[in-house]
């Protein structure tokens, strides 16, 4: 980011969540994104049969899309939620709007001690999307989890991940959870899993050296994560 960095004049911070049947984890994560900055989480959940969609309601969160599916359909999802990024922004009014993308087992911060939103801040407007280092935090104890709670705090033993065969940009950030909607501009469509996002033009997508870190917390019930 240059030290002359000239941000957006005036742009919005939105998250959209993908969901499904993450009743433990979902008040804190939307609880979380709030933290960071945003103002306002959008839900779009694969029909969850338990209380997920309730929690992240009364967490301050709106359900924007759900859909069911016989099995876990990763490309009907990034579809939906890329559909309620782009409707949300075009009927917001607003200029520019970062979007954080989700899971619910993610739990972003910015970097060196100040929030995603105080990061966007500052800048530049040449870049579109931000990369994340991501670190699997690891069980060490019990209980490995409690609902309600930021999971960070029974889970501070971590690992930095990068794949060793799969390299989505050159400071192999394994996701890019930040992408960023310009009205006058080539809406940046995000791929599965938030790994990168494109223009359909295909020239790149700018990002900043460095970026963010999120948290990563896949292992939260010792049953469920040895079946």
């Amino acid at each position: 980011n240059p030290p002359d960095a000239q941000p957006p004049d005036d742009f919005r911070f939105f998250a959209v969540l993908g969901t499904w049947m993450e009743e433990d984890v979902v008040e804190a994560t939307v609880r979380n994104a709030f933290a960071q900055g945003v103002e306002a989480v959008y839900i779009v959940d694969n029909a969850s049969t338990d209380a997920t969609v309730e929690r992240a309601i009364a967490a301050g969160a709106t359900l924007a899309e759900s859909f069911e599916t016989d099995t876990y359909e990763e490309r009907v999802r990034i579809l939906l939620m890329n559909a309620v990024v782009a409707r949300v922004s075009l009927s917001s009014g607003a200029q520019s709007i970062w979007w954080l993308w989700l899971d619910a087992d993610e739990f972003p911060e910015g970097p060196g001690g100040v929030s995603v939103a105080e990061f966007l801040r500052g800048l530049d407007r040449r870049f579109r999307s931000v990369g994340s280092t991501c670190y699997n935090h690891f069980p060490t104890g019990k209980p490995e989890y409690i609902s309600g709670f930021h999971p960070i705090d029974f889970q501070p033993e971590c690992e930095q991940y990068t794949s060793s065969y799969v390299h989505h940009c050159v400071q192999s950030h394994w996701k890019h959870p930040l992408q960023r909607f310009d009205r006058h501009d080539l809406f940046i469509l995000a791929s599965s899993g938030f790994h990168t996002g494109a223009l359909r033009t295909r020239e790149p997508v700018l990002e900043p050296v460095g970026g963010i870190v999120t948290h990563h917390f896949p292992y939260r019930e010792e049953s469920v994560t040895r079946r």
